[in-house]
């Protein structure tokens, strides 16, 4: 996670699941990239890397507003 965040716009990245079949391959992809970047983000903070106000908007990019402009979605 940390290494694709450092090499990728935020604008261009989009989160995935990567499931596909039954619900519980969804739901474990999602909590899974939930314990993953909030555990790089969350150090990146703890750091003072980066501010929370900047990790939000960035995992607001990734988890929704990418593929709502990629896909012109409402």
């Amino acid at each position: 996670m940390a290494h694709s965040l450092e090499l990728a716009p935020f604008t261009k990245i989009l989160y995935s699941s990567d499931a596909c079949g039954p619900g519980e391959l969804h739901y474990l992809g999602a909590r899974l990239w939930r314990n993953a970047i909030a555990t790089v983000i969350g150090g990146w903070i703890d750091n003072d890397d980066w501010s929370e106000a900047d990790a939000r908007r960035v995992v607001r990019l990734i988890a929704r507003d990418n593929a709502r402009r990629a896909y012109a979605l409402p």
